[in-house]
């Protein structure tokens, strides 16, 4: 009598899944099949698996679960049995394959045999044949017709082996023009393929014979090449800052092609840790896709990483826990962008001013962006180097930009823009050859991302502390604006950045 093992192996689980209909269980005089289960001259050993299986009766109540339980016990046991004949034949598989070169995944024994059971259905050829109950202890026998399971197999191993080769076909035909169809037809051949294999070495435990083909290499070779040429790019929304638990800004941008080819159609899968979230994407007839962050999660660092990668499940169509082993254990292929956890130190910084003294020269080294560059720089803020950005658009058409066209010339570079006009002019004569000047500002602080104004530079005008000729009255006031204004944009680019 063959006990069930305390940790069945993994394939038993959908064999004890069938439960038998609610009945007495006998007692009396002890079956012969309890000491010898195959035994029996219309079971035998050379085309089935008998085995007994024994459940206590314990507190069980309901006849019910007493019958689940037994029956469950004598299936575990008859796939135990066969779980033996099968392993032996994935081994021998295993060592050709291995010794020819045509490894192509890295699957142990085990794993091997569960796949083999998991890909057909075993139960409805495994029979409960009988039942017994000697006091605090109920048996089962349990029947495993391997000629009836042999029929049931081999015609599904043969159709998986012609879906296999079709969908190969399939896939050479379209890769030149849709590439992101040919892979998911190359990895659902490699998927049928695979399982033809399990099928053939099943087939085989039973003692049938089947061909085991090199469609599965062929359709992993050719999955393998795609993913070798597949180019993925961020070209929007990378180094976006968000507090804690918030959406991201902007969407994230990037390109996906294939063998050179959009990838028009490919699923890609978003991952954000630590509790964040964000939709899965497909790939659009650009050959672009946008991914929106609804919540970025907790930062363990300053920096959140938010991986893109080929959604498996997606092309395949089948849930995640679905996805084939050799897929889970490829490399996984893609690209990451960095979410920025929203304060002062990750917060870049553009002062962009254009500053003018009425009637005098062009100013040089602008005294209000030095004093206002001066004070964020001591906030902790990184300021980012203007001069490149002046250099494209000028100081003057800069100023009078709007608010839309500014965030999109700026998106790339900073989080926060300083932007407008500061202009110095006379105010009064001090005795016959100097003068006084008072300057204003007309300075805003915009969030690129949101658009929103977060600083607005009051309407008062500073007088120059030094008169004298026009411009050295001219810069003394622009200097005493940028020193009047510094602090006070600080604290709000302060509680911007930090909300």
């Amino acid at each position: 009598m063959m006990k069930v093992p305390r940790r069945p192996l993994p394939l038993l689980c959908s064999l004890m899944a069938a439960c038998a209909s609610p009945g007495p269980i006998p007692r009396g005089d002890k079956p012969a099949w309890v000491s010898t289960p195959n035994g029996d001259v219309r079971f035998p050993p050379d085309r089935f698996i008998a085995q007994v299986g024994t459940t206590s009766v314990g507190v069980k109540s309901a006849p019910e679960q007493l019958l689940a339980a037994v029956d469950a016990a004598a299936r575990a046991a008859v796939a135990a049995s066969l779980t033996s004949v099968i392993s032996s034949e994935v081994k021998n598989y295993q060592s050709v394959q291995t010794q020819n070169g045509q490894t192509t995944e890295k699957l142990s024994a085990e794993q091997r045999v569960s796949q083999v059971v998991q890909d057909f259905d075993l139960v409805a050829a495994i029979e409960i044949q009988g039942r017994w109950r000697e006091g605090d202890t109920a048996y089962a026998w349990a029947v495993f017709d391997k000629e009836k399971a042999l029929t049931l197999q081999q015609g599904k191993v043969d159709d998986r082996e012609k879906l296999a080769k079709d969908l190969l076909a399939q896939g050479a035909a379209v890769e030149g023009e849709k590439p992101a169809d040919a892979l998911r037809a190359y990895a659902r051949a490699r998927t049928e393929a695979a399982a033809a294999v399990n099928g053939g070495l099943l087939v085989r435990a039973l003692g049938g014979k089947a061909e085991l083909s090199g469609t599965m290499a062929l359709a992993e070779s050719r999955v393998a090449a795609l993913m070798g040429e597949l180019t993925l790019s961020v070209v929007e929304g990378d180094r976006q800052r968000a507090a804690e638990g918030k959406p991201l800004p902007q969407p994230i941008v990037f390109t996906a092609g294939l063998k050179g080819k959009r990838a028009v159609g490919l699923p890609m899968a978003v991952t954000v840790p630590n509790g964040g979230r964000a939709s899965n994407v497909t790939v659009g007839p650009e050959g672009k896709a946008e991914v929106r962050v609804d919540d970025i999660g907790k930062f363990v660092q300053n920096e959140q990483q938010i991986q893109i990668a080929v959604d498996w499940p997606g092309l395949l169509g089948v849930s995640a826990d679905k996805v084939p082993a050799w897929i889970a254990a490829s490399p996984k292929a893609g690209i990451s962008a960095v979410a920025l956890k929203k304060g002062v130190s990750t917060t870049r910084v553009l002062v962009l001013i254009y500053e003018r003294v009425d009637g005098g020269a062009p100013v040089a080294e602008p005294p209000v962006a030095e004093k206002i560059t001066t004070a964020l720089k001591a906030q902790g803020f990184d300021v980012q180097n203007g001069q490149g950005f002046l250099d494209k658009f000028g100081a003057e058409r800069i100023s009078k930009m709007g608010d839309a066209e500014l965030r999109a010339a700026s998106r790339r570079v900073a989080d926060l823009v300083v932007i407008g006009s500061a202009t110095s002019r006379y105010s009064s004569n001090f005795g016959s050859t100097t003068v006084w000047h008072r300057a204003r500002a007309d300075i805003r602080a915009i969030e690129v991302g949101t658009g929103t104004v977060v600083f607005t530079a009051p309407t008062d005008e500073v007088k120059s502390k030094r008169p004298g000729e026009l411009n050295v009255a001219g810069r003394s006031a622009l200097e005493e604006l940028g020193a009047a204004l510094g602090p006070n944009l600080g604290a709000a680019l302060k509680k911007a950045a930090e909300q």
